[in-house]
């Protein structure tokens, strides 16, 4: 795992060879790493929070909040997993 852009479950959709250049280009489906990581991270701290699953009347008041915490929690995975 080298980078956040690298999809996490690849599979190659188009190969393409450069006739100017020796080498193919890749082009892949899905969703990046960063992208599953933040997803998992996610669904996480929904499930930890009990308040989602209580009929308070704004059961997803710190979805925003919560979105851009997974989204953190996955560049400090990616990060760490590149060391």
């Amino acid at each position: 795992m080298t980078t956040m852009s690298e999809p996490a479950f690849p599979c190659v959709d188009v190969v393409e060879v450069d006739p100017e250049e020796p080498k193919e280009i890749r082009h892949y489906l899905g969703v990046t790493k960063r992208e599953w990581f933040a997803g998992m991270a996610l669904q996480g701290l929904i499930a930890a929070e009990s308040r989602y699953t209580a009929a308070d009347g704004e059961p997803f008041a710190d979805a925003h909040k919560n979105a851009r915490a997974a989204v953190e929690l996955a560049d400090a995975l990616l990060e760490e997993l590149t060391r």
